[in-house]
């Protein structure tokens, strides 16, 4: 590739989409130093560059914010630049399996937002992962070697929405630390956090939503396919929209849930035995194939739906055991009570 810089001063987009013949050494030689002559260059898409294997240092690239190296699968190494840069928001580096490490950020970063990091090889965050201070969004899903995540991850005091879904041998999700406490004017846990997926982590315990003052703003709270027996309670979760415990085979009981709370899905709950009183004012709840939650129905048909629009899923429970016959609001067991329009 031949380009003369000195007729692309004004660019302000480089892009590269699926460059399998593109060798790493050429990209440090022939394209980076290179593209250190845009003064205006703002976003760098190399995506699918499956020859790439190491991004050198971008700091000579003042001004840009956006770095795509999605799907470069070769990628092992990213310079420390790209986690420090002064102006850089976006950095997608999902899908690059072979990429081991994140870099150390040594200083607060006040300008980077978005991180995808899913489907890498990442088998820790660094503890100055804090030091992202405008950090909103984290996706982690599907990084299958993470086992750690440091307390320090409770820095990030502006992180909205947090994805960890697939993340196989993440052996616990952390508290946090009274020395991350330590600097002056700082909040206690994630105040703005708004989503948090923990999807097939099989975490052994859930302890660290103890503390639900940490969690004052979640909405989104999906744990499905994890192996905790205990839920602590979340009904001072405020926030809560959304809860999503399906293929939890150890959890046996759901306790209190908070009164905004939209949506409860706990299918395939095979021990859940108890559910809890207040179901009334949820909109959606789906319950499939809880054997143990239908053996015992007859300790839990008390409760009144009349107020759930959408399903409440006892799988082959008999119509027998319920007291109440269909409302007119919501239908319920197997879809044999028609929902009326009324």
């Amino acid at each position: 590739m031949r380009v003369a810089a000195k007729l692309c001063i004004r660019f302000q987009i480089f892009s590269l989409n699926a460059c399998d013949e593109l060798v790493g050494e050429g990209l440090t030689t022939a394209c980076v130093l290179l593209l250190e002559e845009f003064e205006n260059l703002k976003f760098i898409n190399l995506r699918g560059c499956l020859s790439l294997v190491r991004m050198p240092s971008i700091s000579c690239i003042q001004n840009l914010e956006e770095l795509i190296l999605y799907d470069c699968k070769n990628l092992e190494h990213v310079h420390d630049s790209v986690a420090n840069h002064r102006k850089l928001w976006m950095l997608n580096l999902g899908n690059c399996s072979k990429l081991q490490r994140f870099p150390n950020i040594p200083n607060k970063n006040k300008n980077l937002r978005e991180i995808d990091l899913r489907h890498t090889s990442i088998e820790e965050l660094p503890t100055s992962i804090g030091n992202l201070v405008s950090l909103k969004e984290m996706e982690l899903s599907d990084c299958e070697k993470l086992t750690v995540l440091p307390s320090s991850i409770y820095k990030l005091q502006h992180l909205e929405s947090l994805r960890l879904n697939g993340c196989s041998q993440l052996i616990k999700f952390p508290k946090e630390k009274e020395e991350d406490l330590s600097e002056p004017h700082t909040m206690t846990g994630f105040p703005k956090l708004k989503l948090l997926s923990l999807s097939g982590c099989f975490l052994p315990e859930v302890e660290f939503l103890e503390n639900l003052s940490y969690f004052s703003s979640l909405r989104y709270l999906y744990l499905s396919r994890n192996n905790f027996t205990n839920l602590p309670t979340c009904e001072k979760l405020y926030n809560l929209k959304e809860l999503d415990v399906s293929d939890c085979q150890q959890l046996q009981e759901i306790p209190k849930i908070p009164e905004k709370l939209r949506r409860l899905e706990a299918n395939r709950c095979k021990s859940l035995s108890r559910i809890p009183s207040n179901l009334q004012d949820v909109e959606a709840v789906e319950l499939y194939s809880c054997q143990e939650l239908v053996r015992r129905f007859p300790t839990n048909d008390s409760f009144n739906f009349e107020n759930s629009s959408s399903l409440l899923n006892y799988k082959d429970h008999p119509m027998k055991n319920f007291n109440n016959t269909c409302s007119s609001s919501y239908k319920i067991l197997n879809n044999t009570c028609p929902v009326s329009t009324n």
